[in-house]
C-alpha cells in the first residue's frame, strides 16, 4: 500500500479538473461544498499541492504570490483553495510542504486562507450560528487545522443580524437632512447600463478600499468579470450609488436577498463603501440606515451586515444598531522559520 504523497502541480493546464476531482474525494457525495463554485486566481497562481493517501485525495491547497500584499513590510505568500479531511497529520504534512516552498522563495510569512487577494475568497469560519446565501461553505475544523500547524489569527471578521422591524420612526427625516446638507443624491444602480456602472464602481472602490487590511488593486476587467456573475441577483432598490453635486461617486452599497432563509424575509448587505475624504464621514451609516428603512417598508424582518472587518471602519457603523453577532471568521498567518 502506498502512504501519503504530495504532488506539485505548477501548470494551470488540467488544474480545474484536478481540483474538482479532489473535492469528490474529500467531501461526501451530497455535500453543499460540491455545489459551490471555485475560482483560481490565475494572475497570482504559483503552484498547487495535492496530498493523496493510497491514491485518494485527502488534502490540497494553492500557493499564491500577490506582490501587492505583504505583512509587516516583509515578503509574504498566500495559501488558498485549501481543502482537507479532518486530520491534523494530513493538513500538517501539506502545509509543511507549502511552507518549505515559500521558504525557498525567500518569503517571511504565509497568509491564509486567501485565494490570491481579498477580492477573492478568504477567511475561515470560526463560528456559524446562522449561515446565509453566498457565504462560503467549508467545515468548521479548517481553522483548527491551521492553528494546530502554527498559524496565528491576524484579523477577526463577523457577520451580524439586525432586526429592522425596530427601525426608528425618525429615520426618514434624519436621512433626508443628511443628504440635503451634504448635497448627496442616491440612485439605484442602472442595470440597463451595467457595464458603464461597473467601470465607475471599479475606479471608486480602488480608492475607497485602499486602506483596507491587506488590500491589493484589481484590474478593471477582472473586477467586471466578478460582478457580471451577480447581476441577476441584484435588486436595484437595494443596490445604491451615492453621488455628490458634481455627479461624482462618493458611496455605494450592494445588497442581495438571503435565499437560504425560508423562515423570515432577510436582506444581506454584501458590500458598502464611501469615499475616504473626511467630508463624507457618516455616509456609511447613512447608507446602512437607508437600507434598513427601505427593507422594513418592503416587508423584510432582518438585515445581515456580512463579513465586516472586526477592526475596520464598518464595524463601528454596525455597532450603532441593535445587532446580533451570528457568524465569526478569521484570517491567519505563520512566520516562516529561517533555514
Amino acid at each position: 500500500m502506498r502512504g501519503p504523497t504530495i504532488d506539485r502541480h505548477s501548470s494551470l493546464a488540467g488544474l480545474q479538473e484536478k481540483l474538482e476531482e479532489s473535492l469528490c474525494h474529500i467531501y461526501p457525495p451530497h455535500s453543499d461544498r460540491l455545489r459551490q463554485p471555485e475560482q483560481v486566481n490565475t494572475e497570482y497562481f504559483q503552484s498547487a499541492f495535492f496530498l493523496t493517501n493510497n491514491g485518494k485525495f485527502v488534502a490540497r491547497a494553492i500557493l499564491y504570490h500577490n506582490p501587492g500584499i505583504s505583512l509587516e513590510g516583509a515578503e509574504s505568500l498566500l495559501v488558498g483553495n485549501f481543502e482537507s479531511v479532518n486530520d491534523k497529520g494530513y493538513a500538517a504534512q501539506l502545509l509543511a510542504r507549502i511552507e518549505s516552498e515559500a521558504q525557498k522563495r525567500g518569503a517571511a510569512w504565509l497568509i491564509g486562507p486567501m485565494d490570491g487577494s481579498t477580492w477573492d475568497s478568504y477567511r475561515f469560519t470560526v463560528k456559524a450560528i446562522q449561515p446565509f446565501f453566498l457565504e462560503p461553505v467549508h467545515p468548521l475544523y479548517y481553522h483548527e487545522l491551521f492553528a494546530d500547524y502554527g498559524f496565528k489569527k491576524i484579523r477577526p471578521y463577523i457577520s451580524c443580524r439586525v432586526d429592522v422591524t425596530d427601525t426608528p420612526d425618525d429615520a426618514h427625516e434624519r436621512i433626508g437632512k443628511f443628504l440635503e446638507e451634504k448635497e448627496i443624491s442616491l440612485r439605484p444602480i442602472d442595470l440597463d447600463h451595467y457595464e458603464q456602472e461597473l467601470d465607475r464602481i471599479h475606479a471608486f472602490t480602488l480608492e475607497a478600499f485602499a486602506t483596507n487590511f491587506l488590500f491589493s488593486p484589481i484590474n478593471r476587467e477582472a473586477f467586471k468579470q466578478k460582478y457580471r456573475k451577480v447581476k441577476a441577483m441584484m435588486h436595484p432598490t437595494f443596490t445604491l450609488l451615492a453621488q455628490d453635486s458634481g455627479h461624482r461617486l462618493v458611496g455605494c452599497i450592494f445588497c442581495v436577498d438571503d435565499l437560504q432563509n425560508e423562515k423570515e424575509k432577510t436582506l444581506i448587505i454584501k458590500s458598502i463603501a464611501r469615499h475616504p475624504d473626511p467630508r463624507w464621514k457618516g455616509l456609511g451609516r447613512l447608507l446602512t440606515s437607508y437600507i434598513h428603512q427601505k427593507a422594513q417598508a418592503a416587508g423584510y424582518r432582518a438585515v445581515i451586515h456580512a463579513f465586516m472587518d472586526g477592526e475596520g471602519y464598518s464595524r463601528p457603523i454596525s455597532a450603532t444598531f441593535a445587532e446580533e453577532v451570528i457568524n465569526e471568521y478569521a484570517l491567519y498567518a505563520k512566520k516562516i522559520k529561517c533555514p
